[in-house]
């Protein structure tokens, strides 16, 4: 899914919705990045294994394109003031039911 990206009060920000990856594991690389320089964040994002690093450095950039077009913010002196991931909507799947009986088995 492409990021959206919107204004705050605060500053400009980016999120992204329906993303096909557990809150779990994105938690984890946003722990990494949370309250550390633009610049600093995108270098961890390069170096960890993680595929969901992969969704959030999109996320990122996003987030800092905002600020410096929309905000006119200069974007060496922007860091991740926060970052979190919450549950989107669940698949429901089919559960176990009783198997058809045959004719003649």
């Amino acid at each position: 899914m492409a990021p959206r990206a919107s204004l705050s009060p605060n500053g400009a920000h980016a999120s992204v919705r329906y993303l096909k990856v557990s809150p779990y594991k994105v938690r984890q690389v946003l722990t990494l990045i949370r309250g550390l320089p633009v610049d600093d964040a995108r270098r961890t994002l390069q170096l960890c294994p993680k595929d969901a690093a992969d969704h959030v450095m999109k996320v990122l950039d996003a987030a800092v394109a905002n600020a410096e077009h929309n905000r006119q913010l200069d974007p060496d002196e922007l860091f991740v003031a926060r970052a979190w991931a919450d549950e989107g909507p669940t698949r429901n799947r089919a559960g176990p039911c009783p198997r058809p009986v045959l004719p003649g088995a």
